[in-house]
């Protein structure tokens, strides 16, 4: 029984391990046979919308499963909402390419948090941490992080969104919404500060500064002003000049 224990539970068990390994397989397999099989726009919307309703549909299942689980705890039904950047971005980055055009401005203010958010998931998924075993919370929050991280990944692929320095400010708009949310379900729904966006708790115990949530913030918006950046200059071949004085790339500018 221990030995089935260590072989499940926790960060780098052994099934986290081969975890890893099969996502990453079939991460750079998918990406590979759709960059060379599917090049018309119209079959590239369809696989992108059947990949934000999976990861959507995964992502609501891991929220009612966590809500059952929450409620025989005695907690409200409520916890059902969002309350965590995560948990947040999976939900408008999904919704907005189901329902919004290609490079939107809900999509792209979530896209850092989803990008970032979904790998570090992968790479430490502190649910396995947290839950004996292999219950359905858990699973279900795994492969919403991962597919939120494949969506993204393929929308880079296609070019679904425009990087540009004049929109950098989008991220934080995002945060801000995370945040105001994060401190009504505090003050007016009665979650604790690690259901809420983690505001006065950090992320992991182990790094209490660093996953702190004004810290994450600023990670995550110094991550998408360098991820522009890059961007610029390798895929829209600007120069650091360019860049650095808010000029559109040549796609938008044109």
């Amino acid at each position: 029984m221990n030995f089935y224990f260590e072989l499940l539970h926790g960060t780098f068990s052994l099934f986290h391990i081969l975890f890893m390994i099969f996502g990453t397989a079939f991460l750079v397999v998918s990406m590979i046979l759709l960059h060379k099989y599917v090049k018309e726009e119209k079959a590239q919307r369809i696989v992108l919308m059947i990949a934000a309703g999976l990861t959507l549909f995964i992502a609501i299942l891991n929220r009612i499963w966590a809500t059952i689980g929450d409620v025989q705890d005695g907690h409200s039904w409520l916890m059902f909402l969002p309350h965590s950047v995560c948990s947040l971005a999976v939900f408008v980055i999904t919704i907005s390419v189901l329902v919004g055009k290609k490079n939107n401005a809900v999509s792209y203010s979530a896209f850092i948090y989803a990008l970032f958010g979904g790998f570090s998931n992968i790479v430490y998924p502190d649910t396995l941490n947290e839950y004996p075993g292999l219950p359905f919370r858990t699973l279900t929050s795994l492969f919403f992080h991962f597919f939120m991280f494949w969506l993204v990944i393929y929308m880079l692929l296609i070019g679904y969104f425009k990087f540009t320095m004049k929109k950098i400010y989008y991220p934080l708009i995002f945060y801000c919404v995370a945040i105001t949310l994060g401190v009504f379900e505090m003050q007016n729904l009665g979650f604790a500060p690690k259901e809420c966006m983690n505001i006065g708790a950090s992320l992991l115990d182990s790094f209490p500064i660093l996953t702190s949530w004004y810290a994450l913030g600023i990670g995550f918006f110094l991550g998408h002003v360098i991820y522009t950046i890059i961007h610029n200059l390798v895929v829209d071949k600007m120069t650091l000049k360019q860049i650095l004085t808010f000029q559109d790339p040549p796609q938008l500018a044109a």
